[in-house]
């Protein structure tokens, strides 16, 4: 019993499987070019011959070249040679298909052994000097960096893993949803928080209280990459917690209840990348978007303050915001700030109003101009 529970337990493992996948890659590849083969008419006998000169100047090439690269063009060069024999022979001369493929088979077999032998003087294959092996290669996603990678979000999870999968169709799809995936990856982990609120019987706020990462680690580094400079998330839900007064609010629910009214109180942590032109964004592969904003502050006849950016409000509210940053770099109530909508002829170049960097680049552009102007003001008098 020890035995097959054993057998059993190695059956369930994911390294198993995984290699068990790894290997048949090699097989599956090759057998989809041979029923592509059988479909187009030829029952290509001679795919193991193929494989076995590919193999065999692919390890002979990377001997000599010591370039993975190449060594693989010469075994695609090698396998495709014998590929043509056969062709040859099966088509102009008419050969039959089963013999001219055995045939290639046992000279394949036999070729490679004694070329081997002739030129590394090894009886066993086994003892070939290691070859280079090609890079993993990084190909930059989407989807890992954004809803998958977002799913820790602000709290400290270090144990996750996800698998994700890339759909390529002609079809366009249609939905209410946002394509970028970041609000589905919040809706995952406030979920989650939630859940264990609920089933542990705490309350939603400490839940989220102990699991966040906390100031003292910043600069932080999520579990998926992303990197966090700075935060304080359990001082923003401090204050979103006063401001709402929970408390109270929970008193209401719990009156409510009483009643049999079904009221809900939610609590939602936002992280979002954003950014254009940074690493994380280059190392996506997208370095063809600067993400760069410019701004102009000037004190007007008016009396109040003008603002201009390179990234013009869209219906977001965002000249709320810029106003509020340059009475901030001023030192001057809101109130007496007027942010213009942008005119080119007045700013300087911008990425303009898109992928969630308002606050990165253009208020951060907004407060330095106001810093400047406010350093002019002191010099003048």
């Amino acid at each position: 019993m020890t035995v097959l529970s054993d057998i059993g337990h190695l059956l369930l493992t994911a390294d198993l499987w995984h290699a068990a996948l790894a290997a048949a890659v090699l097989l599956l590849l090759p057998a989809l070019g041979g029923v592509i083969s059988e479909r187009s008419g030829v029952v290509n006998i001679a795919m193991e011959g193929m494989m076995l000169t590919g193999a065999f100047f692919a390890v002979a090439a990377d001997l000599i070249l010591h370039d993975p690269w190449l060594s693989a063009l010469v075994a695609m060069v090698a396998g495709g040679l014998m590929a043509l024999i056969h062709a040859v022979v099966s088509i102009r001369f008419r050969a039959d298909q089963i013999v001219s493929g055995i045939a290639i088979n046992i000279f394949a077999t036999g070729i490679t052994v004694f070329l081997i032998n002739r030129f590394y003087g090894l009886q066993d294959v086994g003892h070939l000097p290691p070859s280079e092996l090609l890079p993993n290669l990084q190909i930059p996603l989407l989807d890992p960096m954004t809803c998958a990678g977002l799913v820790p979000g602000p709290y400290d999870i270090r144990d996750y893993e996800y698998e994700s999968y890339a759909v390529a169709t002609n079809k366009c799809p249609e939905g209410p949803y946002r394509g970028v995936g970041m609000v589905t990856a919040v809706l995952a982990h406030e979920r989650l928080m939630d859940l264990v609120a609920s089933r542990l019987g705490l309350d939603a706020a400490d839940v989220r209280r102990v699991n966040f990462v906390t100031a003292p680690q910043m600069p932080y580094t999520t579990v998926t990459g992303h990197p966090y400079e700075s935060g304080d998330y359990a001082a923003a839900l401090e204050a979103a917690l006063k401001a709402s007064d929970y408390p109270a609010l929970r008193e209401q629910q719990r009156q409510a209840r009483g009643e049999g009214r079904a009221v809900g109180i939610g609590i939602g942590s936002y992280v979002e990348f954003t950014g254009a032109g940074s690493s994380t964004f280059e190392g996506r592969g997208m370095a063809d978007i600067p993400g760069t904003d410019t701004a102009r502050v000037w004190l007007a006849e008016d009396g109040r303050v003008h603002v201009q950016t390179s990234c013009p409000a869209i219906g977001q509210g965002s000249h709320t915001t810029l106003a509020q940053v340059a009475a901030e770099g001023l030192g001057v109530e809101p109130e007496s700030v007027v942010v213009e909508q942008t005119d080119t002829a007045m700013v300087g170049p911008g990425t303009g109003s898109f992928m969630s960097r308002g606050s990165v680049t253009a208020a951060t552009s907004v407060f330095r101009a106001a810093t400047l102007l406010r350093e002019l003001q002191a010099e003048n008098g």
